[in-house]
Parts: structure tokens; C-alpha cells; sequence
């Protein structure tokens, strides 16, 4: 999880090559599949880590032993991918049949004809409506995306530490979620392992906040400023979720200018701190002694607040170039099959985007947190589709709210003039 927002914290429209627009006029093989069925499938994705890539091997085994057609999975770096993935499409039949999209990228490659649509797949239709529109994932009217799983972005919180500081259930509530964070600080601890050091770990707060002061009521919302239909500034759900920013900063670590996204973790692990509000941390927990907990990160009042920010991070699609896409639709489909699907899930550490799947049994925290989920809206990070640079302007302009250099309403202006120097 850390590696994926890391990359994707920023993340913003890919302009394809030149090479690549080129080669969009030729007619896509795919549609055509005269041709045997091929012995072999291309499959690009990124690496982030073992598990990962154990779990996909394991699966691509699987696949061929079933249908014969071997799996060739290819990773690279996230520094590398899209820049890797623009090369390969732009080889034509020699690019990927199969690969991993970045939200971002997704207008450019099916205006390229790098896509295929997927709606009439029986096993896309089964994925939850959520799933079905991930970001970026519909250009009109057709999804050409789909996320294998998806990811919240629940806080885990030590509760040994709660019960020490007399807090007998996590909060519902922001006000709650302020008066356990006094408790625990009157108790000794600090309540949230947050830092401002590295600027996207500290955006997490505001897309807590963003995904249900922000996002519900305008999903579009990123795309809309973009387009310059509407503006940051003015708008009381962002400034009320940038000041949020400010307004915890009296629970996170001391010094938190000053303090990384490592030290943060570590004081997380080391019992120190209460709560760390993004699961990518689980992996080290499982390594100590820790006793935690799962619940969602609350922003208003409203204790049944049906909105959280979560996402789909892994989309895939259908390269109909190369002219296997009928085989690489197979893939796809045996990725869900019932017993292919929970294996993958656990192997990648992340929660099913089908109804009746129950998440992975690796981790004993994740029944707990699918509980937490159960009938909220996902809402992904706000600035997946933002336009290139206006993601740097917010993760410095977020440093310098904390050092009391800018106000809410600040960030938002310097917001819109980035808007307005990208468009």
C-alpha cells in the first residue's frame, strides 16, 4: 500500500508519445482473432513485492494449466511502469495483451485503441457496482478498467493503549474521535502517528476527510476543477477537509515537520502512538505482539457516516492490438472464478470487489475492517485524475499550513492558480 500511494499520490494525465498516438490507426487485431489460439499471453504490472508476485505466478500457473496458455508476467518498478507501458503498447502486436492501468492514463490509452470494452462480460457485471466504475475506468458510457480488489483506508489503532486511556470502542464521530485523542494524550500517548515530513504522508488526513466531506457530494468533483467548471476555493467541503489537517495537528507526533513517514510507523510500532490511519502498516504489526483494531476514519458527525475513502488500486485492462483478446478475456474471467479469486485476494493482501466474497484470512484484522466497511461508499483519492503539478502545489502547500504559513482558504487559492498554470 505505501509504495502504490506513494507513486500515485501526485498522480496526474499521461500524455501518450507521439510513437504511441501513431500506431492508433491501425485496425486492432482483436476483433478479428482468426487466428489459433495463442500459446501465450503478454501480462505487464508492477512490482510491489513478493507476495505480489507470488500470488500472480501462482494464478498465471493455474490458468495455464487449465486452458494451456502460458501466462508471461513481466514487472517493473512504479518509477518505471508507465513510461514502460507507453513503449510497449506503442510496439503494436508486440505490445502487452494483458497489464495494469493507472487511473490517469486511462482517457489516453482508449483514445490510442489500447482498450477494450468490458461491459459484456459476465464476470464484470458481478462486480460490485462500485467496482464497476472505478476511476477514470467508464469513457463514454463503456468501462475499459476493472480493479481486481479494493483497498480501504481504515485506521488501525492499538487497543491496549485505548483501554489504558479508559476508551472502550473506537470513535464514530469526529467530535469522538478529538475527545479520545485528549484521553490518550492525557495518558501519555500520542493519538496519531501522523508527520509532516514527507508531504503524501500527510495528505492522508485530508482524503479521510475528502471522501466524505467532499467526494459524496460531487463525485466528479477532481475532473470538474480540472475542466475549470468549478474552483477549489469557495467550496466548504474542501476548506473544511484542508483545516482538518490543521485542526488534529495537536495529536500527531511532536515536531511534526520534522518528523518522516518511517518514524511515524515506528512509533505505531513501538506502542507509543494510538493510531495509524492507513493499513499499509499491517505487514510490520504482524511482526510484533500488537494488539489491533480496525475502524473507519470519522470526519463528521453523523455516526453512521455512509462514505469512506478507499480504492480500487489495481485496475487491469485488455490490450485488442496484439490480437488475443479473446484469450486475454479469459484471463480475466478466471482471475473471479470461485476458486481462483479468494487465492489472489489473500495472496495480495486486499478485500474482494465481489458481493459474498469474504476478505483474505491472512491477516485476523481484516474481518474486522470488512465488518467496518460494511455499507459505505468507497471514494478514492481526490487527486487521481488532477492535471500534472497541482498535486505537488498541495503537498507543499499542506507542509506549510502546519507551519502556520497558510490558511485553509490559502492552500485552496494556490490550488486554483495551479489549475490554472496546467490547463
Amino acid at each position: 500500500m505505501a509504495t502504490w500511494m506513494k507513486a500515485t499520490a501526485g498522480v496526474a494525465a499521461i500524455a501518450l508519445a507521439t510513437g504511441l498516438a501513431a500506431c492508433s490507426s491501425s485496425t486492432p487485431a482483436g476483433d478479428d482473432e482468426s487466428a489459433a489460439t495463442p500459446q501465450s499471453l503478454s501480462f505487464l504490472l508492477t512490482d510491489n513485492g513478493p507476495e505480489w508476485s507470488a500470488a500472480f505466478k501462482t494464478i498465471a500457473a493455474g490458468f495455464e494449466k487449465k486452458t494451456g496458455i502460458t501466462v508471461n508476467i513481466e514487472q517493473f518498478s512504479s518509477d518505471d511502469y508507465d513510461k514502460t507501458v507507453e513503449t510497449r503498447l506503442s510496439a503494436g502486436a508486440d505490445g502487452p495483451d494483458f497489464y495494469l492501468v493507472r487511473p490517469a492514463s486511462i482517457p489516453d490509452y482508449v483514445a490510442g485503441g489500447y482498450l477494450t470494452p468490458l461491459d459484456d462480460q459476465s464476470w464484470f457485471t458481478a462486480l460490485e457496482p462500485a467496482a464497476q466504475k472505478a476511476p477514470n475506468a467508464v469513457q463514454d458510457g463503456s468501462a475499459y478498467a476493472f480493479p481486481i480488489a479494493k483497498s480501504g483506508n481504515h485506521v488501525v489503532y492499538n487497543k491496549d493503549l485505548f483501554a489504558k486511556a479508559g476508551i472502550e470502542a473506537p470513535p464514530l464521530t469526529l467530535s469522538e474521535l478529538t475527545d479520545d485523542a485528549k484521553k490518550l494524550l492525557d495518558a501519555g500517548v500520542t493519538p496519531i502517528a501522523m508527520s509532516g515530513k514527507d508531504s503524501w504522508w500527510l495528505q492522508f488526513i485530508l482524503f479521510h476527510a475528502t471522501a466524505q466531506q467532499v467526494l459524496p457530494n460531487d463525485p466528479d468533483n477532481g475532473a470538474e476543477i480540472m475542466a475549470g467548471d468549478k474552483t477549489f476555493s469557495g467550496d466548504a467541503g474542501w476548506e473544511s477537509s484542508v483545516q482538518l489537517v490543521k485542526d488534529l495537528e495537536p495529536y500527531y507526533l511532536p515536531d511534526p515537520l520534522g518528523t518522516s513517514a518511517d518514524a511515524a510507523k515506528a512509533a505505531f510500532l513501538d506502542g507509543s502512538a494510538a493510531m495509524f490511519p492507513a493499513p499499509w502498516v499491517l505487514p510490520d504489526v504482524r511482526t510484533t505482539d500488537l494488539n489491533v483494531g480496525a475502524f473507519v476514519f470519522p470526519t463528521t458527525e453523523n455516526p453512521k457516516e455512509p462514505s469512506m475513502w478507499g480504492d480500487f488500486p489495481y485496475l487491469f485492462g485488455v490490450n485488442p492490438t496484439p490480437g488475443h483478446t479473446k484469450a486475454a478475456e479469459e484471463f480475466a474471467a478466471y482471475l473471479f472464478e470461485s476458486d481462483v479469486y479468494p487465492q489472489l485476494l489473500t495472496g495480495v493482501a486486499a478485500f474482494p470487489v465481489v458481493d459474498g466474497v469474504a476478505a483474505p484470512d491472512s491477516d485476523p484484522i481484516f474481518a474486522e475492517a470488512q465488518a467496518a466497511y460494511a455499507g459505505r461508499t468507497f471514494y478514492g483519492s481526490p487527486n487521481d485524475t488532477w492535471l500534472p503539478g497541482v498535486g505537488d502545489v498541495l503537498t507543499a502547500q499542506l507542509q506549510d499550513l502546519l507551519a502556520g504559513k497558510s490558511s485553509a482558504k490559502d492552500v485552496l487559492s494556490a490550488l486554483d492558480d495551479a489549475v490554472a498554470d496546467a490547463q
